[in-house]
């Protein structure tokens, strides 16, 4: 994490969450957790983390590299549109999948966020996919509408259906970022 040079707000680099509204006891690392349970820092995925006091090294591939080279395509909405193909549940709309960052994963009606890599399943008639992502997930960069690789079918209809950007540093929505 880095700091923003604003109040006490940091942000991480790899998951892109500001948290802010420090408390003495606070421990960054339980409160980035809380804040971005998909970070791929906090989860030990490959990144291009170098601690401190430690010579960069080229990591071999792991099964996270490989599962990004495998979705990688996914930042395009038509390309997350394509994965529904067989789809099971006819009755949830897959372009709104598609379009709040999920494709499937050809697995029961599992799906996963390219952006968040948040995994949902086990939908029901009343679920909202862009509620109930955003509920799993509240930092995704996509939802959150931070700068992300994302190539739209439709930005105008991206931008309706998206949440409000502003949250404030701590993380609730409807604030002031």
């Amino acid at each position: 994490m880095f700091y923003e040079n604003l109040k006490d707000r940091v942000k991480c680099y790899f998951c892109q969450v500001e948290i802010g509204c420090w408390d003495r006891e606070d421990q960054p690392e339980v409160e980035h957790l809380r804040f971005s349970p998909n970070c791929p820092l906090l989860r030990k995925r490959s990144t291009n983390n170098v601690p401190i006091n430690q010579t960069p090294t080229t990591p071999s591939p792991s099964s996270d590299t490989l599962l990004y080279e495998w979705n990688h395509k996914y930042n395009r909405e038509d390309e997350r549109l394509k994965s529904f193909d067989n789809w099971p549940l006819d009755w949830l709309d897959k372009h709104q999948l598609a379009q709040t960052g999920l494709f499937y994963t050809k697995h029961k009606d599992i799906v996963r966020c390219f952006f968040c890599d948040v995994h949902m399943s086990h939908w029901k008639h009343k679920d909202q996919p862009i509620r109930d992502h955003l509920r799993c997930s509240p930092n995704c960069p996509l939802l959150r509408r931070r700068p992300t690789n994302n190539v739209p079918l439709n930005n105008d209809e991206l931008q309706r259906v998206l949440p409000i950007k502003s949250f404030d540093i701590c993380g609730s929505p409807g604030g002031k970022s």
